[in-house]
């Protein structure tokens, strides 16, 4: 069975996504690719343990904490001392719903939890965290209702239960719920608790009523619960998405992206005479946060011959960077020769005829050149003539120098054939180069045929040639050497 692909705000968090809150929206810890955004960390949305202490004041049972096998419960069934269960979830810059439920009669103690508990914390004397806890009864100093304090220090257990009971020493009340204030906690009763914790800003709701609504400083840290001297408290969560994310208070600044560009040379289309080429020499991100790394280029092209500016944007969803690289496109293809006129010579009087490029080869194509006049682009490199330059007794008029290169671009070629042979066949072979100097060769016929029957002279292979290039042993005719 194939896995689900991952879709980014859907709230199941599938490879390779980093997290998944359930929506798109970046600046909230879970990025709008769903990569962690820098200065958060996210995590699975459970109450997997990431450690618990104890104020040990001889009064009570060590906890028990009981994390069920989904990790979404965790119990607490003992009358113990003091103590908190620490989850790996965030707590500032984050919302936490959860249910709370004390499952006994008996004891009318405190239920709560805390934010930004600090392993070691029951013996660190610069400890500052959030304490909420809910008492059933007035005992003692303990005073019925549920209340917020800061406790800052170390609690002194000389006292015993006091300080915990009655908010003093380290431990400072600074705010009491609204409407459960003085009110106790019921037995075997559920209560569902939404909370959102900012640095400077704390909300919470027991059954969607708002009973603590207060600005201030508060620490960053973790999320978990408390219990005091009661026994059986079920703490369950109520997940909205697979992460829940919150501000990472040992998170290091975000490290910009780095963009790196090079200039770069690329051959032109031969059909377009277009070419696309990117400037990114190897971009990248240091810290590969707070999202994956885009990179942009602009204009994207596809560009035509010359150089041409594109500007990079690298950027981690939170900063960029920029550089300019140079894309030059260069033609690198060869024209295409044009196609033989079939030019022929009449009547074969011997005398010349001058022949341009033009009259015997089409003019060349280029993709990028466009067409290219042969006579203007061409330059002829030799000629060849499938009959001797002057036989004997053959009817060709005894002449020598039959071919006669007069310009890059012409020639004089004699008008005359062996009479006892199927016709003269020149065969002109040129070069023809495009503006970028990229050359191919052509060739092109001139043919005298033998009669006016209307039956073309047949080449029957080069016997003779002049100009750069001929094949070897061609050579000039003995009646033409003096």
């Amino acid at each position: 069975m194939n896995a689900a692909a991952a879709v980014c705000g859907d709230g199941q968090r599938t490879t390779p996504e980093e997290c998944d809150d359930g929506n798109t929206d970046s600046g909230d810890g879970c990025s709008r690719r769903c990569w962690v955004e820098n200065g958060y960390s996210c995590t699975d949305a459970n109450f997997s343990l990431a450690y618990k202490e104890r104020w040990d004041v001889d009064e009570a049972d060590a906890p028990l904490w009981r994390l069920s096998e989904d990790r979404l419960t965790v119990q607490q069934t003992t009358n113990s001392d003091p103590a908190v269960y620490m989850t790996n979830l965030p707590a500032a810059g984050a919302t936490i719903r959860f249910e709370l439920e004390v499952q006994t009669e008996s004891d009318d103690d405190f239920i709560g939890w805390v934010v930004g508990f600090q392993q070691g914390d029951t013996t660190n004397p610069d400890a500052e965290f959030m304490l909420f806890d809910w008492k059933q009864k007035d005992q003692g100093a303990g005073v019925v209702g549920l209340a917020m304090s800061r406790v800052k220090g170390v609690v002194n257990l000389s006292a015993g239960l006091d300080h915990f009971f009655g908010h003093t020493g380290a431990i400072h009340e600074e705010a009491r719920a609204t409407n459960l204030g003085d009110k106790p906690w019921a037995d075997n009763t559920t209560y569902e608790v939404k909370m959102t914790y900012e640095p400077t800003h704390i909300r919470v709701w027991i059954n969607d009523v708002l009973e603590f609504d207060v600005s201030g400083t508060f620490p960053v840290g973790k999320f978990g619960f408390y219990n005091c001297s009661q026994a059986q408290g079920r703490f369950t969560l109520i997940p909205g998405a697979d992460s829940i994310c919150g501000l990472d208070p040992h998170a290091k600044p975000n490290e910009p992206p780095v963009a790196l560009c090079r200039d770069v040379t690329v051959s032109a289309d031969p059909l377009t005479c277009l070419a696309t080429g990117s400037v990114n020499a190897g971009s990248y991100d240091p810290d590969r946060r707070p999202e994956p790394l885009q990179v942009s280029e602009s204009p994207q092209g596809p560009f035509g011959p010359g150089s041409h500016a594109v500007k990079l944007v690298a950027s981690d969803g939170m900063d960029s960077a920029t550089c300019t690289g140079t894309v030059t496109v260069v033609d690198t293809t060869p024209p295409v020769p044009g196609a033989d006129k079939g030019l022929t010579l009449w009547p074969p009087n011997h005398h010349y005829v001058k022949v341009n490029l033009s009259d015997c080869a089409e003019d060349a194509q280029d993709a990028c050149s466009g067409t290219l006049p042969v006579d203007q682009y061409g330059r002829i490199t030799h000629v060849t003539s499938d009959e001797v330059e002057d036989g004997l007794g053959n009817g060709d008029g005894h002449t020598c120098n039959d071919i006669v290169l007069t310009s890059a671009s012409s020639v004089q070629l004699r008008s005359e054939r062996s009479g006892t042979k199927d016709g003269r066949v020149y065969t002109v072979h040129y070069l023809v180069s495009d503006q970028a100097g990229n050359a191919a060769p052509g060739s092109c016929t001139v043919r005298v045929p033998h009669d006016q029957s209307g039956r073309p002279a047949k080449d029957s292979g080069p016997a003779f040639c002049a100009g750069a290039g001929c094949p070897g042993g061609l050579g000039r005719s003995m009646l033409c050497v003096k």
